[in-house]
């Protein structure tokens, strides 16, 4: 039933389209003597050649200038006005942050119906100083109507790095000791390699961002309130990392060395040949990276007998290593259909040395039991990820259809060898566990885009994903007296998941004036089976769920515009929350899955203003998000001193607050943004686990760039993060833990660049965590106890980098414009 509703959805928007659009072909009675006529071109960037989506076509009649029609561009910044009648017109093309330009006298009459306007390049103002010149580049933040998109590329602090540290530097966004990323407060965020999740799903954000070097990455779309075209998981958002790719005719590279201390090395290549019907392209990367650091815990146990503490200290070292493939083709059939393959193999190797030394106290000195718990792990990730599609275009502009489909096949697999020694009493033991994991996910998704002169813009389509991840875990004990392993039974875990998503949707979009407006709902039918296949035990969880999103903007004028935007976003738990086994990584606390979670889901509001005045630009935004059935970890103290944690439904939450962002010019050579993001938390337990906070915080970012003398760039960027509740912990997912408190962290980086071989080669000197103040500290309470830590990283290091770019010889591009002269009559046949 829940299937067919969906096809019935889907089969409405496609019918809508068609119907739609045969009525748009009508020709009104006493029209003039033909009106079919049509004007259309291209919106790229003056400075990086690139597309740019949503700008304003306006066209007016040049003997009254009123408005006769208008349009935004698409994705590939193409546009086309048509059923236009005989006359003489002018267009005005705008986009926020960048130089509005006016295209005179476009004629349309029998003669010549069609007006090719090419390729129009906008762009912002250019400065000229004594002995620096400064070229004004694409803004670092673009307002689209349902995404931000954060311009990275120029993100010299981050050369070297890979995908957390450019994270670090975009608003609103923090990272935790952990590379737990979180946006507004948030780390229930979804995270997209150039619009899918190819082999990202079953790992963490972590693992996910660390594999990805800071090179291959153009941008970062930060989409608050997706629209019905995204999948609805995520309550904080969708963070889309959009990696660079050439479209330039002939051979495209860029080559990257980069070394850091403490045995940090990273090496990237990426060629692109794109010849008149074929694209081929590839990368290779790979990264060693070592990195230590140190934990330690101090917690108060308060029982009807009396008091107790347990003192922590860790150290560990860590050794990581990871490779990444890529190879493709784009094949352009003909001038409408193109058909393209991509592959992609990754593979991470994590290796973990660990002391941690545990003291249990009676009262606040007597020491009643110490140990030392030696942990030596490894753990081998490798995926091949495999996407097909097929992407027809039609005579009328923006029209389209795309077919695709991806394979996704990775496997996780870890060991641990554990010996515990303890000092009081004299006792040792030796366990180990093993832990292999795979998963498989395959999709297939159609999308549809049809722009109907007179009725607006529809978009509609279908998707079916079906994930498939297999758990084994065994935990075996040494026998001293045989030297033989024993399986410990009670502790073995075979868990398999599987989880079917069944989709449609349907977007409607259009321009009425100054106003941008779409409105669109998502269907979705998911099933969900899992077992605990060693136990024989199994549950099942099936919904049909609707996500509607609505998105607005407005243009004021004067370089004002607004924004208001809607969407019912969805925390599905995953895998690892659900599943019940029990880990005793830290035997003194321990972690298990709860079977019986059910998803969270939120609803979410934003409105934004934003501002040009001069050389600066400002920008500001409220939202308010209200989440049901929140997912949060509970900590309890059991009678024998170790802390259990798991995770339940504990009502709601809300959350509202305001983020400002301000880019200016200070002087000719130096440029400076700045963002403040203000959050207030409200959860509310209704008496579940006894759970109430009300929490307010903030956090700060400063970017400074400044063009030095004889070609050096130098960038400083400054980052604070006030106390907080933390919004996750555990096992992945977007958790809250309302238990636990983080206090401030504040840290800076440096960095410093220069080009030379008229810019193809670039040599960069960046230093992290300036003032080495990066260190996380965190208070957690519970029910008979109270738990303060400290966590420092090797954060503070040096990194020299040199990279070189291929590009090939362009010709010089102009817009065609129409300079013929004349009114409307004379041009009319």
């Amino acid at each position: 039933m829940h299937n067919f509703r969906i096809f019935l959805f889907s089969l409405l928007f496609l019918s809508i389209s068609v119907n739609a659009q045969q009525m748009g072909g009508q020709r009104p009675a006493g029209a003039m003597m033909f009106s079919d006529g049509k004007v259309f071109g291209r919106v790229l960037d003056s400075q990086d050649k690139g597309a740019i989506e949503y700008s304003n076509i306006v066209l007016f009649r040049y003997r009254d200038s009123t408005m006769v029609t208008g349009t935004v561009t698409d994705k590939k910044g193409q546009f086309s006005l048509d059923k236009l009648a005989p006359g003489k017109f002018f267009a005005k093309i705008s986009f926020i942050g960048f130089e509005t330009i006016y295209i005179d006298s476009i004629f349309i009459n029998p003669r010549n119906k069609e007006a090719d306007l090419g390729d129009i390049y906008i762009k912002p103002t250019a400065f000229q100083v004594q002995s620096v010149v400064v070229t004004g580049e694409q803004e670092m933040i673009q307002h689209n109507l349902d995404k931000k998109v954060i311009n990275v590329d120029k993100n010299i602090a981050s050369s070297g790095g890979n995908a957390l540290d450019v994270m670090q530097n975009v608003p609103s966004v923090t990272v935790d000791a952990d590379g737990g990323v979180k946006f507004r407060n948030n780390s229930n965020l979804k995270i997209l390699i150039d619009g899918r999740p190819g082999g990202t799903e079953g790992l963490s954000a972590s693992d996910i961002l660390q594999q990805l070097p800071a090179s291959t990455i153009e941008s970062i779309e930060l989409v608050t309130n997706p629209s019905a075209r995204y999948d609805p998981e995520g309550t904080a958002g969708i963070i889309n990392i959009i990696t660079k790719k050439k479209s330039n005719i002939g051979v495209n590279g860029v080559f990257s060395l980069n070394a850091g201390t403490g045995d940090k090395y990273n090496t990237s290549m990426n060629l692109n040949l794109r010849g008149a019907d074929m694209n081929i392209y590839g990368s290779y990367d790979t990264r060693f990276n070592k990195f230590d650091g140190s934990n330690s815990t101090l917690r108060s146990n308060f029982f009807s007998s009396g008091t107790s503490q347990l003192n922590q200290s860790q150290f560990f070292k860590n050794d990581m290593g990871m490779q990444n493939v890529s190879l493709g083709t784009d094949w352009f059939i003909d001038g409408l259909n193109t058909l393209g393959f991509n592959f992609k193999y990754r593979t991470m190797d994590f290796g973990n040395k660990s002391i941690l030394e545990n003291q249990n106290l009676s009262g606040l000195s007597n020491p009643v039991q110490s140990f030392t718990r030696n942990n030596i792990s490894d753990r081998n990730h490798h995926s091949f990820d495999y996407s097909l599609f097929y992407k027809k275009t039609y005579d009328t502009k923006g029209r389209e259809l795309t077919v695709q489909a991806d394979f996704d096949d990775s496997k996780m697999q870890s060991s641990q060898n554990i010996s515990q020694n303890f000092i009081q009493p004299a006792i040792s033991t030796i366990s180990k566990a093993n832990t292999d994991n795979k998963h498989r996910m395959y999709t297939a998704e159609l999308n549809y885009i049809d722009p109907i002169q007179d009725f607006g813009r529809i978009e509609t389509g279908a998707k079916y994903t079906n994930k498939n991840l297999n758990t084994r875990n065994e935990y075996f004990n040494l026998d001293s007296r045989t030297s033989n392993w024993n399986e410990d039974i009670s502790l073995q875990n075979y868990f398999d998941y599987n989880e079917q998503n069944i989709s449609g949707w349907g977007i409607y979009s259009n321009i009425w004036g100054g106003l941008k407006y779409q409105a669109g709902v998502r269907l979705e039918q998911v099933i969900i089976d899992a077992s605990l296949v060693n136990k024989n035990d199994s549950f099942d969880n099936d919904y049909f769920s609707v996500y509607p999103s609505a998105h607005l903007s407005y243009d004021f004028g004067s370089d004002y515009e607004g924004m208001f935007s809607y969407s019912r976003r969805v925390d599905r738990p995953n895998n690892r929350q659900l599943n019940p086994y029990i880990d005793y990584s830290d035997s003194l606390n321990i972690f298990q899955g709860n079977p019986k979670l059910n998803p969270q889901f939120i609803n979410s509001l934003e409105l934004g203003l934003s501002k040009f005045i001069g050389k600066t630009s400002l920008s500001s935004t409220v939202f308010f998000k209200e989440t049901n059935d929140v997912i949060s970890t509970i900590s309890t103290l059991m009678q024998n001193g170790v802390t259990y944690s798991t995770f339940k439904n504990i009502s709601h939450s809300q959350s509202y607050g305001a983020e400002f962002v301000a880019t200016t010019s200070v002087w000719d050579w130096w440029k400076v943004n700045a963002n403040v993001s203000i959050f207030k938390t409200i959860l509310d337990d209704k008496g579940v686990a006894n759970i109430n906070v009300n929490s307010n915080s903030w956090t700060a970012k400063l970017n400074s760039n400044m063009n030095l003398p004889a070609g050096i760039i130098l960038q400083l960027i400054f980052n604070y993060n006030s106390p907080s509740y933390i919004m996750s912990m555990g096992w992945g997912g977007g958790i809250v833990t309302a238990q636990s408190r983080m206090k401030e962290t504040y840290f800076a980086d440096m960095a410093l660049r220069k080009d030379f071989m008229n810019g193809n080669l670039s040599v960069t000197l960046r230093l992290t965590d300036l003032f080495n103040s990066r260190k996380f500290d965190s208070e957690t309470t519970g029910l008979g106890f109270l738990s303060n830590s400290t966590r420092r990283m090797d954060s503070r290091n040096i990194y020299l980098g040199v990279s070189y770019r291929l590009n090939p010889s362009q010709q010089d591009r102009t817009t065609k414009q129409r300079q013929n002269q004349g009114d409307d009559q004379e041009n009319m046949f």
